[in-house]
């Protein structure tokens, strides 16, 4: 009897490891046919057609457009700790002063500045200082206008909608400055694929690994420690190319959709509201991808086939959230809030042109293109009518805005009721139609029709504060602790 038991481990043990040397024959084989894919800076470093004709070009270009962002983290803890800055820069091609992207010729005097916030399209780490947007839109101004407007480059890397209010808050705004507020697919990006409409944090653990399942978690250790094995490099690659899980679940999609394109809509109304209370200009910009394009060359498929150049699950991303956005667009519109999609203008002009450099960045074809689109809409604004003020009415209903959350401490409920819980999750405590709601912050940052709290991912639901409390307690308890 223990023969047989031996014998059958024995006859187990040679099984899974026969099946592991298999598969293993099989990741090298896949791998070893796969075409291989540059890499971001690999393959600017080639000088791809965008780059072809470009007279900045060169090895050191590059090599300085790598190191131009230096992030100074915010205070970790702080209300801003979702935000970052740049450290000041100054180089050949590359100059940041003041936490700002410098726009070359601005003019010593001037009557009317003209604020580009956005994320990395407005920064422009794909060309030097006088070839970004901000740089043409000043040209191009400076030779119909003199000394009348200041453009001023509020780009930053990775940022969405939110951080972009946040970054506004910054800019003291005066009266009759105009502030164009470019951007939105970061906010799908973050919000679908991560959960987080709070966008990039430089705490958090990289996307591709916050989402990764148990087994995900195991083959990516597995393959910083075995190096030599492809059945985990194999995996590492097919896991980081694929959708999140959540988003097969056709509730939590849902729930998701509404959360992104309401709180996108907030963002983007406390921004107007905040400009225009200034008595200065806003408008919504929407900015161009790579996808937009309704015909794509054999260049461009390269580009949005390639899973290491830009997350290929980017566009899913993007096609999902755009009917939802649209619609968002339209209540804001109906608040006062002026929007404009520059991109079939940008697209039209630059259909017969290879301008990206991935499905998300553009050279300075591309740049200055962007630069022509904005420049309408600046024309517009400055000898148009007096922009109205936006005002909260309707916003409520559009947007469904939540009471200022109270703050609570799993470990001890202070005087202030603030905590700060483990793994850097905060939750808000909410009270509405009877009941008490903790949502993992940033989650409960609107509410809106149609979607209940409970079918969000990570809310806890009790009749009671107190058993609200004991819950959470209960599921902290439950967690794996820092």
């Amino acid at each position: 009897m223990k023969s047989t038991i031996r014998t059958s481990i024995i006859l187990g043990l040679v099984g899974i490891f026969l099946g592991l040397f298999l598969f293993e024959i099989y990741a090298r084989i896949m791998l070893a046919v796969q075409v291989p894919h540059p890499e971001r800076w690999a393959f600017r470093s080639s000088q791809p057609v965008p780059y072809a004709d470009a007279s900045y070009f060169s090895k050191d270009f590059i090599r300085e457009s790598m190191n131009v962002i230096r992030v100074r983290h915010v205070e970790q803890d702080s209300p801003d700790d979702h935000l970052f800055e740049i450290e000041d820069v100054q180089g050949k091609w590359f100059n940041v002063k003041n936490g700002l992207r410098v726009t070359t010729d601005q003019p010593t005097s001037f009557q009317t500045r003209i604020i580009l916030m956005g994320s990395s399209q407005i920064f422009g780490q794909e060309v030097p200082d006088d070839q970004t947007a901000a740089s043409h839109l000043q040209r191009l101004l400076n030779r119909e206008f003199p000394n009348r407007f200041k453009v001023e480059n509020w780009g930053l890397v990775a940022i969405n909608s939110r951080q972009q209010l946040e970054r506004l808050k910054k800019a003291q705004i005066d009266a009759g400055a105009i502030v164009l507020f470019c951007g939105k697919s970061l906010d799908s990006y973050y919000g679908l694929l991560e959960k987080n409409v709070l966008g990039y944090s430089p705490y958090a653990l990289p996307a591709d690994i916050s989402r990764m399942s148990w087994f995900g978690h195991f083959a990516h250790e597995a393959r910083a420690k075995l190096p030599f094995l492809a059945m985990f490099r194999l995996f590492n690659q097919i896991q980081s190319q694929a959708l999140p899980a959540h988003l097969s679940i056709e509730q939590e999609k849902n729930a998701l959709l509404a959360l992104v394109s309401k709180t996108y809509g907030w963002n983007e109304f406390q921004a107007a509201q905040y400009v225009t209370s200034r008595r200065a200009h806003f408008v919504n910009v929407e900015m161009p991808l790579l996808y937009d394009y309704p015909k794509q060359t054999d260049y461009r498929n390269k580009l949005l086939t390639n899973p290491v150049l830009f997350p290929l699950e980017f566009s899913e991303a993007h096609e999902l959230a755009r009917p939802h956005f649209h619609k968002t667009i339209e209540e804001l519109k109906g608040l006062g809030v002026p929007s404009k999609d520059i991109s079939p203008r940008f697209i039209d002009a630059t259909k017969d042109k290879e301008v990206f450099l991935d499905p998300g960045h553009f050279n300075h074809v591309g740049a200055e293109a962007i630069a022509e689109s904005l420049n309408g809409l600046v024309r517009q604004i400055a000898f148009g009518s007096p922009q109205r003020l936006v005002r909260h009415k309707g916003a409520s209903q559009a947007f469904g805005r939540l009471p200022e959350p109270e703050r609570f401490s799993l470990s001890r409920l202070d005087e202030n009721n603030t905590v700060y819980v483990a793994l850097e999750k905060r939750y808000q405590l909410y009270h509405k139609d009877n009941g008490y709601f903790a949502i993992p912050e940033g989650l409960g940052y609107v509410w809106w029709k149609g979607v209940t709290v409970a079918d969000l991912p990570g809310v806890l639901v009790a009749p009671s504060r107190k058993a609200l409390v004991d819950q959470l307690l209960i599921h902290y308890q439950s967690e794996p602790q820092s």
